[in-house]
């Protein structure tokens, strides 16, 4: 006998490396219900100025938006995660006027609507 299930949530956050950030590959496709190439096909060409860190920043915004679109009902379970990722977010496009965070999280979001 196997142990207890795990929820879908549990799965998701047991994607978070130690720094709080996501990867962009196939297990976080699988989360947000999407294809891998689809996520590389959304990614904002603004991001291009981050040069190797955009995969990265866009991994963590689709992670932030499935979150909110998918356990948005795990409330509190989540809130210290998703501040994590905020804070990510907003420390990697310091000096970055050209993206605006909450346009590149609008972004993401529309990946799920």
């Amino acid at each position: 006998m196997g142990g207890p299930s795990k929820r879908p949530f549990d799965e998701f956050v047991l994607l978070q490396k130690f720094d709080g950030s996501f990867d962009l590959n196939a297990a976080l496709a699988t989360a947000a219900g999407l294809p891998l190439d689809k996520l590389h096909e959304a990614q904002p060409k603004s991001l291009a100025s981050l040069g190797k860190f955009a995969e990265s920043i866009w991994a963590n915004a689709i992670a932030l938006a499935i979150f909110r679109k998918k356990y948005g009902k795990e409330g509190e379970e989540w809130d210290l995660l998703a501040a994590k990722i905020h804070r990510l977010i907003n420390k990697a496009l310091e000096g970055h006027k050209e993206i605006d965070a909450q346009e590149l999280l609008k972004a993401a979001e529309a990946l799920f609507n």
